[in-house]
């Protein structure tokens, strides 16, 4: 509902035969072939967030405001097949459309009145800036798709394209609409959920120097200062569980919840009747004491282990069938950028507290400064 201005009825914002549709379809779109390709798209935005931090005048950079514009450059052009360019320029119409639309729409989550502003659409008023801000997007998003149906070709390894070439060319989705909600849909859930992982993953690298140390290690012997490769970094197993000690702490979607089609049992022996709305924090199961032993420790250990580990204690891909698509994307992404960015620098010295924003995705009121310090 509140969502459904920019998600439509795309498979984050759709339940049913949609769904599943739209689940079926977008699995194919992310075999290893694909995963292969999409590292070299990674790798390149990587080196422009190298090159940023190696030629800044600045002392300490932002980095989730960096990390943010580097995930919305990758993911857009996986998805759309053009280089957004927000790295570069501080000023791209669809990077502040987009970044407007996500904190407009959290607006709404404090607004009762937001249903009947939004019909009103009066000027100056969020729902008018943030229905604005939707049809900017729409135009450029659309623009996009008519030029990739125009010219269907194998080169095309964007999203667009594969779906394109993938689907029944007289099944309904082939419409525009569909479309445009199947990518919008990957864009956000693909830019802000990995760009919080890399924004406290780095966080949590400034505060642990040993866990630094012992990453740098991995690193250095796995890549010797070479790009990174599929292969070798897919079986980094020490960067693979500083990753996921971040997601344990700091889950990109630190809440969530289900709606109960039918009159149901929990494990636990909780009648839950129909309807009835179960909501849930991954960040706080995170920090349990019951799950987790020292929980406020950042020990990427303990993912190394081999200690049975129950999956309602560490789930923040979901769980199930709504397994997110994109997990094993969202981590090459994050292991290219975190490589890359080492190999050339460190960046240190963060703040020892940090305040959340309320929002969907987990995110630093006021960002995360980081000082950059070279390596050579």
């Amino acid at each position: 509902m509140f969502f459904f201005d920019f998600l439509g009825t795309g498979i984050f914002n759709s339940d049913g035969p949609n769904w599943k549709e739209q689940r079926a379809t977008a699995s194919h779109l992310f075999s290893v072939r694909e995963l292969k390709s999409m590292l070299e798209v990674f790798t390149k935005h990587a080196k422009s967030v190298v090159d940023i931090l190696l030629n800044s005048n600045e002392e300490t950079v932002d980095v989730q405001d960096l990390f943010q514009r580097y995930t919305l450059d990758s993911f857009g052009e996986i998805a759309l097949g053009v280089d957004i360019g927000s790295l570069h320029s501080s000023d791209v119409p669809f990077a502040l459309a987009f970044d407007k639309i996500n904190m407009l729409t959290v607006i709404r989550l404090t607004n009762p009145l937001w249903k009947v502003m939004r019909k009103l659409k009066i000027s100056g008023t969020n729902e008018r800036e943030l229905s604005d801000a939707v049809k900017f997007a729409d135009d450029y998003v659309n623009k996009i798709i008519q030029i990739r149906k125009s010219e269907i070709s194998t080169d095309h390894q964007d999203l667009i394209s594969l779906y394109l070439r993938f689907i029944d060319p007289n099944r309904k989705d082939k419409e525009d609409s569909h479309l445009r909600d199947f990518v919008m849909n990957f864009v956000i859930a693909g830019r802000d959920t990995t760009a919080a992982l890399l924004t406290f993953t780095f966080l949590e690298l400034s505060r642990n120097p040993q866990v630094l140390e012992k990453l740098m290690e991995e690193i250095e012997s796995t890549l010797h200062g070479e790009i990174p490769e599929y292969e070798k970094i897919k079986n980094m197993k020490y960067l693979k569980a500083v990753l996921d000690e971040t997601l344990r702490l700091y889950p990109p979607v630190p809440f969530n919840g289900r709606d109960a089609v039918e009159d149901d049992i929990l494990p636990n022996n909780v009648f839950i009747p129909k309807h009835t709305r179960i909501a849930y924090s991954l960040y706080v199961i995170g920090r349990l004491e019951k799950y987790w032993e020292n929980p406020l420790e950042f020990r990427p250990e303990r993912f190394l282990e081999g200690k049975s580990m129950k999956h309602n204690q560490f789930m923040p891909f979901n769980w199930g069938n709504r397994l997110c698509l994109g997990q094993n994307m969202a981590y090459i992404e994050a292991k290219v950028l975190v490589c890359v960015v080492l190999q050339k620098l460190r960046l240190t010295d963060g703040p020892k507290e940090i305040n959340f924003t309320p929002g969907a995705t987990i995110r630093a009121d006021g960002g995360v400064p980081l000082r950059i310090v070279k390596r050579f």
